[in-house]
């Protein structure tokens, strides 16, 4: 997802941004951590990076975002009343599952699909992929990060593909001091 949202950037702002983590943000040392000057992210990690950098923390701006296209697309031609899955690793569960639930309900309300949010730890993916209860199974990134190659390529897995809105991108542009 870091990757995604670098590439997004970089592409609208033809700049060169550098990505890291959560994990990688973990693991800094404190002088690396006080060279940043700007951190953007999304709404799902905003209180951990704040967490993480304490009272050192820079100028952290949230990213808006949208489905992408090409995910609205695939779960438009999932079929009207299908039922999605929307695995989420356990330690993200808790604090995501409303939220990601109530996000793919509004955006596909007009599909009719029905979302079950589920905590990895409490499923079986082979099974869930294997079994005919659901037309799609999208797992969170941190899940998807850890899949085989063969998993990846199932017919019904997918990851959640997401793009920063353009308002966002202007508004951030503005934030970050350039004009």
């Amino acid at each position: 997802l870091t990757n995604d949202y670098v590439e997004q950037l970089g592409k609208a702002w033809q700049l060169p941004l550098a990505g890291i983590s959560i994990d990688e943000l973990k693991a800094s040392s404190m002088e690396k951590r006080d060279g940043y000057s700007c951190l953007l992210t999304d709404y799902y990690v905003q209180g951990l990076v704040k967490s993480i950098l304490r009272d050192r923390a820079p100028l952290i701006i949230p990213f808006d975002v949208e489905m992408h296209p090409e995910m609205n697309k695939d779960l438009r031609g999932a079929g009207r009343g299908s039922k999605v899955a929307l695995v989420l690793e356990s330690s993200e569960y808790d604090r995501k599952a409303p939220y990601v639930g109530s996000l793919f309900e509004k955006a596909f309300q007009d599909n009719r699909l029905e979302f079950e949010t589920l905590r990895e730890s409490e499923i079986v993916l082979a099974k869930l992929l294997n079994g005919k209860k659901y037309a799609r199974v999208i797992v969170g990134n941190r899940v998807w990060d850890d899949l085989d190659e063969k998993t990846r390529a199932h017919k019904r897995i997918r990851r959640p593909r997401f793009q920063i809105t353009d308002e966002c991108l202007k508004r951030t542009w503005g934030l970050i001091g350039v004009i």
